[in-house]
């Protein structure tokens, strides 16, 4: 059995993939929306059950309405839930060198939970990039679920780490900081669906 759920997210995304039998669900999700829409995602992750592990949890980019619905996630997880990887290209994964509404703060502000929650962090890259070096990396997951990253590449995040930085010296938020990160959820934390 294979689903994908397109949760309400506003003017985001949110899809909640389920596989697997009925007696071993398996989860991946992949972005939450903007700030509040964590709401939908919430109740599903309630109605799965008492504990709910999902396999792999992308947050594809930094842009608001994908990103800040998983940072009000991971401020107040849901009881019960757990994350067995979680794909995301913080500041850490842009390599040095030479968008719409860019959100490094935010990008911030989620590296510092998952580093606060001790959450998987890109398990499937050896916690480095989740980018494609020579070829399309190919990750299998439990059950025979087997994914192939098609972006970005590192010259593509090489070409965000300008733009990040900007982002972030607007709101006075050091990249790679995680005490700088904490300082930011705090300011934020309001807006951010709390």
């Amino acid at each position: 059995m294979f689903t994908i759920e397109m949760l309400p997210a506003a003017h985001g995304d949110c899809l909640w993939i389920a596989y697997g039998s009925v007696r071993n669900r398996r989860r991946i999700l992949i972005d939450v929306g903007v700030a509040g829409t964590d709401r939908a995602l919430r109740q599903r992750i309630a109605d799965a059950g008492e504990s709910c592990e999902i396999e792999l949890f992308v947050v594809s980019h930094c842009d608001a309405d994908h990103i800040e619905g998983a940072i009000g996630l991971l401020k107040r997880p849901p009881r019960g839930v757990t994350f067995k990887d979680v794909w995301f290209n913080g500041w850490r994964h842009l390599p040095a060198g030479p968008r719409r509404r860019l959100g490094g703060v935010q990008g911030e502000m989620l590296s510092t939970l998952l580093c606060d929650l001790g959450l998987p962090w890109n398990r499937a890259f050896a916690g480095g990039a989740a980018a494609i070096i020579d070829e399309l990396p190919s990750c299998p997951l439990a059950d025979g679920m087997k994914l192939t990253l098609l972006s970005p590449t590192l010259e593509e995040l090489r070409r965000l780490r300008p733009k990040w930085q900007q982002e972030c010296a607007k709101k006075s938020v050091v990249p790679g900081s995680v005490e700088s990160g904490r300082e930011a959820l705090e300011r934020h934390g309001r807006r951010l669906g709390e």
